[in-house]
């Protein structure tokens, strides 16, 4: 069986990033929180503070301003594929447009979902947007930071790794 099509018996335990840095940037993050604590399959357990960072720019990307960043603590049923479909459908409900984004090469969002860690495993899909853990995350404060908050409720194999 393919990881990413993994479907758990029990929920497992993973981490969501969520950025935004197009205004209101703070109601974009509890829209985010909103429409992932009504989703079906997820149990948010802990949110850390909001902290605000510059954005890390890419291949040559624009930003407009700077971020407003958090992370989540969720106990999820869905599979790893699912929870990946789940974070561009949120992202999508608060306005995201993926199209416009690689079109214009202006990476502003109004809400960006990240899946850091998913349970104890390490996953590389045929996919690039589903590697976990999350290639980029260690260097990445607005990641790093808010997960530290939260410590208590990563598994202990996830703590290790902060």
């Amino acid at each position: 069986m393919d990881e990413a099509s993994y479907k758990p018996k029990n929920p497992e335990r993973a981490v969501i990033a969520m950025g935004s840095n197009i205004e209101d940037r703070w109601s974009y993050l509890q829209k985010g929180l909103d429409l992932w604590r009504n989703s079906g399959g997820v149990n948010v357990l802990a949110v850390s503070s909001i902290i605000e960072t510059k954005p890390v720019a890419e291949h040559g990307e624009i930003f407009d301003l700077d971020f407003l960043n958090l992370c989540f603590v969720c106990d999820v049923t869905l599979s790893p594929l699912e929870l990946m479909d789940l974070c561009h459908k949120i992202e999508k409900k608060c306005g995201r447009d993926r199209d416009r984004e690689k079109k214009s090469g202006n990476r502003d969002r109004t809400l960006d979902c990240d899946i850091i860690f998913y349970g104890d495993r390490e996953i590389v899909h045929t996919s690039p947007e589903l590697i976990i853990p999350h290639p980029r995350w260690k260097g990445r404060d607005f990641v790093v930071k808010p997960m530290m908050e939260l410590r208590e409720y990563l598994t202990e194999w996830q703590a290790g790794r902060i």
